[in-house]
């Protein structure tokens, strides 16, 4: 039953991430940018904010899967 846990809570988390690359990729075609440094500096303060807040999540949930991989 662990097991089943295990393997749906990394599923969710691994969805979240994609879903989370792809918002950020879109936020990225919409100024033309490629890098963050870049698109720091070009986009709006609403897309700015977005992207801030996107990166914190991701990098929130990577920590929760890595957490995830060294219990197992």
């Amino acid at each position: 039953m662990d097991r089943l846990i295990y393997m749906s809570i990394k599923k969710v988390f691994t969805e979240e991430l994609k879903n989370i690359k792809a918002d950020i990729k879109k936020l990225f075609e919409k100024w033309g940018c490629k890098k963050k440094e870049e698109f720091l500096k070009k986009a709006d303060k609403e897309d700015v904010d977005k992207f801030l807040y996107l990166d914190e999540q991701y990098k929130r949930i990577s920590k929760c899967l890595e957490e995830l991989f060294s219990f197992s």
